[in-house]
């Protein structure tokens, strides 16, 4: 009897063991990233709001990149970056949280972050960077530095005269 019992309780430990390990594998599988879009839901936006916004496991996602380019030895590239993108079209501000696939360009490989503006009033602000939910506030205090001091040079100028 007490061979019975031994024999079932390594076999419960075994169970709990396989449990623990199998579940951190899982939980750590894939980058984790917000993602919303501020035209949609105002809590995406600046100042962020990721009490209502959805982390997701970007692993998930995958399916829907199938248009994707491939890399150079064949094969498909996996979501290992998350992305915040401002985009400033004719005074509306939209911001974009999501996973990323494909690396910056290579005129941009070595920078987390880079502006784009185009005709018609547009302006890209966009951020790249590793690390789950890292997406969230991203470089939120590099883009509200650089628009208050556009926004104050003019000010600088009048004391001066």
């Amino acid at each position: 009897m007490a061979r019975l019992l031994g024999d079932a309780g390594g076999t419960v430990s075994l169970a709990l063991a396989t449990a623990i390990v199998l579940s951190s594998i899982a939980s750590c599988s894939g980058i984790k990233c917000f993602s919303c879009n501020s035209h949609y839901d105002r809590s995406c936006g600046d100042p962020f709001n990721n009490y209502t916004t959805e982390l997701i496991n970007c692993d998930q996602e995958e399916h829907r990149m199938n248009h994707l380019p491939l890399k150079d030895d064949n094969t498909r590239y996996s979501a290992n970056i998350c992305r915040k993108t401002v985009q400033i079209i004719a005074e509306e501000v939209r911001v974009i949280r999501s996973c990323g696939w494909l690396p910056n360009p290579d005129s941009m490989k070595d920078r987390d972050c880079f502006t784009r503006t185009g005709t018609h009033q547009v302006m890209v602000y966009h951020c790249v960077c590793a690390g789950d939910a890292c997406n969230g506030a991203l470089h939120t205090t590099v883009l509200s530095a650089v628009l208050l001091g556009l926004v104050s040079i003019p000010l600088l100028w009048r004391r001066d005269l």
